[in-house]
């Protein structure tokens, strides 16, 4: 395996997960993003890989008081166990712990009726993981923040499987399309375009094919 190095995910992943690092620019963005409007206490990060996505907590926490890691990957335990110790070394106040675990398969059990404020996840894109992600991720969530493809907006599977259930709230497209890296296979899925999404279920009396106001931007 490769030597862990800060800020960057491991390049040995495992094609049959969709694994992909993300550029700690981008998941410093998408933390303070995240906190724009709502400052969320805790924090569930389901498909944690290295922990990128969570190294932005540590540097700046804001109102974030425990933060959970979920990878299925047991070759990510070494780097996230070691974000969990700087937490707890550097981070007064801020609770961090790491799980190997299925996020899709025990997930709901996992949690019961216990309530995250946000998920925060660059989840696996291939088969229609990235909508399991998010669905699940709303039944132990108050919202999603995270990146994903653009063409999650489109489809009428999705619109079956996602839209009908959940809604976007903010959007920020990314103007240059992110590198992720390559696969373990050398394939290169994750160049393509994408956007940051805030995402949220919808109320159970709430119109699917309602007009909303959406806040949008663009990042360069």
């Amino acid at each position: 395996m490769n030597a862990y190095l800060p800020g960057l995910e491991h390049e040995q992943r495992l094609p049959e997960l969709s694994q992909w690092h993300t550029d700690p620019r981008l998941a410093r963005k998408l933390w303070r993003w995240a906190n724009r409007y709502e400052r969320p206490r805790t924090v569930l990060e389901p498909a944690a890989g290295h922990g990128a996505l969570i190294r932005p907590i540590l540097e700046e926490p804001f109102d974030c008081s425990n933060v959970v890691m979920l990878d299925v990957d047991p070759r990510c335990m070494g780097p996230l166990e070691e974000l969990c110790a700087r937490a707890t070394a550097s981070c007064r106040g801020l609770y961090v712990e790491a799980q190997c675990m299925d996020f899709l398969e025990r997930g709901r059990s996992l949690f019961g009726n216990q309530r995250f404020d946000l998920a925060l996840e660059n989840p696996p894109y291939e088969e229609g993981r990235a909508e399991e992600f998010i669905l699940r991720s709303l039944d132990v969530a108050e919202r999603v923040v995270g990146i994903f493809k653009a063409s999650l907006h489109h489809s009428a599977s999705r619109y079956r499987m996602l839209w009908s259930r959940a809604r976007v709230t903010r959007e920020a497209k990314l103007a240059t399309r992110p590198s992720f890296g390559r696969g373990e296979s050398g394939t290169k899925q994750g160049e393509t375009d994408f956007v940051a999404l805030e995402i949220k279920r919808l109320d159970a009396n709430e119109d699917m094919t309602a007009e909303r106001w959406i806040l949008s931007e663009h990042w360069p």
